[in-house]
Formats: C-alpha cells, sequence, structure tokens
C-alpha cells in the first residue's frame, strides 16, 4: 500500500475513488437500461442486481446459473451472492484500477448473453 500511494500521491487516489464511484453509477444505469434490477443502494461500485425480465430472474438457482454462464465465456467474471435469507444476487465491484465505461458494458452484453442461453436451456 504505502509504494501505490508514493507512486499514485494523495491526489491520485482521490482521483481513483472518484472514478469507481462514477463507474459504479454507470454500471448501476446500464444495468437497468438493459432490464436488470439493482438491489442495492451504496455510493460504492458495487452492484447487486437479479434479472427483472422474467419472473424467475430472482432465483437462486437462475442467478447462480447466470454467474456461471458469464464466468465460462470468459468476457467477464461475476459472482451470486445470498444478501440475506430471502434474496441471492448477481455481485459486480470495480476494482480494478484499468476499468473503464467499455468495460461496463461488455459486462452487461456478457450478462445479457448468459440471460439468452439461460432462457433457452429452461
Amino acid at each position: 500500500m504505502f509504494l501505490s500511494l508514493a507512486v499514485a500521491g494523495w491526489d491520485g487516489y482521490r482521483k481513483l475513488v472518484r472514478r469507481h464511484v462514477e463507474l459504479g453509477e454507470f454500471l448501476r444505469q446500464e444495468l437497468q437500461k438493459s432490464g436488470w434490477r439493482v438491489v442495492n443502494s451504496t455510493k460504492l461500485p458495487i452492484a447487486c442486481f437479479v434479472d427483472a425480465a422474467t419472473a424467475e430472474g430472482s432465483s437462486a438457482s437462475y442467478i447462480r446459473s447466470i454467474a456461471q454462464h458469464v464466468v465460462a465465456s470468459g468476457d467477464a467474471w461475476i459472482i451470486s451472492k445470498r444478501l440475506n435469507a430471502d434474496v441471492v444476487a448477481l455481485r459486480a465491484c470495480i476494482t480494478n484500477y484499468r476499468t473503464d465505461a467499455a468495460d461496463v458494458q461488455a459486462l452487461v452484453r456478457a450478462l445479457d448473453k448468459a440471460r439468452a442461453a439461460v432462457r433457452v436451456i429452461r
């Protein structure tokens, strides 16, 4: 951590955090435009979401299938996460300093492709 701070400085870290917060908001907007429902509320670049476009879109098995398809595609990485006793959601977290809007859009496309594949199987 010290070396990273020495290289980037406080201004560098401040810019990175602001950029990640903006990308997190962009991710939530892109998910919603594509028919995913964000189920958490935070300023952090973390989005937990389910598929609002289908009745089974919040079932644990459906969510896990989506995550498996996305990871298997190699296009992106995503996990499913139990938020509480009743809610299992997909979870995306922006942590890499190289992540940009194109990466966010690529994730949403990968999720949409997985959604189409899972619906065909079911």
